[in-house]
Formats: structure tokens, sequence, C-alpha cells
């Protein structure tokens, strides 16, 4: 059997002048010359100062609680209160009485469908508003509150889609990777991470998610951070690790973690099963939803989310990549697998582990070359 060596000398030697500089290898020098030159190859306009002057800010993630668990976000400047926020809205509506429990309404449904599509509308009207550089917007957690997540429930029509969704208003208050993963003590770490010449790795692209709107939090700004897309989301339940999980493809990141976060937490899918399962995804500039080849009965979905002022077009085969590609670690221990209220399928055999035993279920999604491995 033939053995494969990936040798890598660019990157080796971007990685040693980071050894041997720190930071200043990176950020300065030859290094910080060829990202500078690829940007502005690129017509960007950063320039060597504004690298030279960047500062790494460590932040609090946001977080919503959900039936008992609390699920984690990046913050603004990212994304991931788009997928708090809907699973809110989808909170407010349950405890208003205008829908059931959402395990309770058939799995991809056209109402199922329709109730979560408008909670991922309404979340990205306010997103495209709201979500910018933290130093440059309100307090996140107010997009959070029960008070103002009722004022968008309210927006909701179980019949029709709302034409006129624009974001709420605020009280006044002072090509991706993703790869997550989980060691033998229960720790875990969900992760999210133009290529400058010569030095062996990849550039993002999201400076393109400024605005030039004049009125926005979120307009184009010397030292101002972006709306950005990557978002690694993280679960916990009693302040106990219950999972890590990511599902990359732009905007549909929090689209697809709300999904599989409800397959989780609703409907007791293990975290392949999970991934596995049609997904839908809104085009949030052309006003049209994708939904995944293989929903039961597609034909009469589409047909109903049409009746409700959707436009719908189906993605099939290669075009399903449109839909994300999405990992995930399930965390649990033989003790909480005996007391838990609604245990996962994560396999018959747990019931013969000892006691203090760490158990994982992994997920790796089919729609991409990503893969479930235990060392």
């Amino acid at each position: 059997m033939c053995e494969y060596a990936n040798t890598q000398p660019k990157l080796s030697r971007t990685l040693r002048l980071l050894v041997e500089n720190g930071k200043d290898g990176f950020y300065k020098g030859p290094v910080g010359e060829a990202i500078i030159n690829a940007i502005q190859e690129a017509r960007g306009k950063m320039c060597l100062d504004d690298l030279e002057n960047h500062k790494t800010a460590f932040v609090d993630p946001i977080h919503y609680e959900h039936n008992g668990f609390k699920v984690y976000e990046c913050p603004p400047n990212g994304q991931g209160i788009v997928a708090l926020q809907a699973l809110g809205v989808l909170d407010s509506l349950v405890e208003d009485g205008k829908i059931p429990d959402i395990g309770k309404i058939q799995h991809n449904s056209a109402e199922y469908l329709h109730i979560l599509i408008e909670c991922l509308r309404l979340a990205f009207a306010d997103a495209f508003h709201y979500v910018a550089d933290p130093d440059h917007i309100p307090d996140p957690q107010l997009l959070l509150s029960r008070d103002y997540l009722k004022t968008r429930a309210d927006l909701f029509n179980h019949d029709v889609k709302n034409e006129c969704i624009t974001n709420g208003e605020l009280p006044i208050s002072c090509d991706t990777v993703y790869f997550s993963v989980v060691d033998q003590d229960g720790n875990g770490c969900s992760f999210i991470g133009i290529i400058p010449k010569g030095c062996g790795f990849t550039l993002q692209n999201r400076g393109c998610g400024f605005s030039l709107n004049t009125q926005g939090y979120n307009l184009y700004q010397p030292e101002k951070r972006p709306y950005h897309t990557i978002i690694p989301s993280m679960i916990t339940k009693n302040d106990e690790l219950h999972a890590v999980f990511g599902v990359m493809g732009g905007y549909m990141q929090p689209q697809g973690h709300l999904q599989v976060l409800l397959n989780l937490l609703h409907f007791g899918m293990d975290p392949q099963r999970s991934l596995d399962q049609p997904r839908f995804c809104i085009d949030v500039f052309e006003d049209i939803v994708f939904i995944e080849d293989g929903i039961d009965s597609i034909e009469a979905v589409e047909s109903a989310l049409k009746r409700k002022g959707h436009n719908i077009i189906v993605k099939k085969s290669y075009e399903r990549a449109v839909f994300g590609r999405g990992q995930v670690i399930i965390r649990s221990s033989s003790q909480s697998k005996k007391h838990a209220e609604q245990p996962l399928n994560t396999g018959d055999s747990l019931g013969s582990a000892c006691e203090d035993s760490i158990i994982l279920a992994v997920g790796s999604d089919p729609r991409s070359d990503g893969c479930a491995s235990a060392r």
C-alpha cells in the first residue's frame, strides 16, 4: 500500500515566522505584506497600517434558553443571533397558543416549514439592521428579550407569508471550514475558520458583509468589523456540555443551526439523522426559498407553500450544496443517559457503559466531504 505525504512548504515557512516573531510574524513583515497585496489586487482598501493595528477581541458568547437547554452562538458582528432569535420567536408563538409545540407538527410538512421560514425571515430582517461591529450597536441581548420576541412573533401569520417584514425598533439603551471536537474528558470545541502569495493559507472575504446604507449600523467604515457569517455553536444542559455543532454555508448557517437543533431536541434524532434530513434555505437577497429534494410528499409541500405566498424552488443532486454542510457531536454520560427525560437515539449499547463513562454520538453531513472520527 502506497503512502501519500502531503507537504506544504509555504505554510511551513509561515508557521516558522510565527514561532520566531509571534503575532508580528503574521501582521507585519513578509506575511502581512503578502496579505495586503492579495487584498489590494482584489481591489480591497485595506492597507498595512490596518493590519498592523489589528487587535483580537475575546468576546463572551450570547445564548438563549430553550426547553432547558442553553444554546450558545457567537455574538455580533456574527450572525448567530439569527438562529437564537428565530428560536425565541418560535417559543413565543407556542407560548401565545398560535402554534402547537413544534415537535407535534409533522416534520418538514408545509405547516412546519412555513413556521420556520417566517421565524427566520423575521430574524434576518433584524440581523441586517442590527448585526455589525459590537462597538457600534445596541446590546444584542435586547433582541432576545421576551417582550421584544413577542412583538416580532405578533407579525407571524399562520396562513400566508408576511410580505412587509422590516426590522423591529429596540428600546433606547445605554467557503468555509467547520469542525467540532470533544476530548476524552468531555471538553468540547466548535470551530469555523483569497490566498496570499507564498504563505500557504487562505483569507476569508467577509469584508463584503459591510453595508453602504448610511442609516445602518453596519456601514462600511475604517477600524470596524462587518456583519460576519461564521458562527460555531454549542449547547449546554444544567451547565454541562451537551453538544457542539455547526452548519457551513454563508447565510445558510443560522438556518441550518435552527433546523438541526430542532431535529435533535424536538424530534429525538441522533446526530447523523439530524444532518441527513432534507432542509430548506432562504435566499435572503432574492426572496426565494429553496427546499431540498427528499422531503416527503414534496410536490404537495411545494404547492402548499406557494399558496401561502412563498417563492419555492426545489434543489436536487449537486445543487443540494446550498443547504450547507454540518457536523455534530453530542456528549452525554451513562448517568445522564439513565436519567434523561428525553433520551436521544444514540444506540442500545449505552446500557452496558460504566457509571462514569462519557458517551459521544457524532454525525457528519452527507452533503460534504467531512467525516466523524474517533481517536
